[in-house]
């Protein structure tokens, strides 16, 4: 495991957390269950961004905006992160190649969005799932 202060040095330019985004941090690196709220601009992104490139594996990010996900690929993309975006639309990545899944390994094995679509859900949620494949 990396440490996350050289990766928030190294990857993205801070010297230091703001807020409370150490504790944030900390507690999912532990793999406990967490809820953040956090107003505007309080740095959300990072509290999934930075144990993303810390833990093995794809970090799943769930948001009810498209927009934001888009931008957040951009912005990841920018810096080195691999991501992509699984929406109703089909799969999206600021990379060229968009077909191939996160689970792959490539090119987005850090983190993917994905948004949720509420009318679509029965009343009723089934249990949750062990894995999901994204198909290619």
């Amino acid at each position: 495991m990396t440490d996350p202060q050289t990766i928030l040095k190294q990857t993205f330019g801070f010297d230091h957390f703001r807020g409370v985004q150490e504790q944030v941090i900390g507690r999912v690196l532990a793999g406990r269950h967490t809820l953040a709220v956090m107003p505007t601009g309080a740095g959300k992104s990072l509290c999934y961004q930075l144990p993303a490139l810390v833990r093995d594996g794809t970090a799943l990010v769930v948001s009810p905006l498209i927009a934001l996900m888009h931008d957040q690929i951009r912005s990841a993309d920018a810096i080195g992160i691999r991501a992509a975006s699984l929406t109703s639309a089909g799969i999206s990545q600021a990379g060229a190649d968009s077909t191939r899944s996160p689970s792959s390994g490539s090119p987005c094995s850090n983190g993917g969005f994905m948004r949720p679509t509420p009318a679509k859900y029965p009343r009723r949620l089934p249990p949750p799932a062990r894995e999901y494949r994204v198909p290619r």
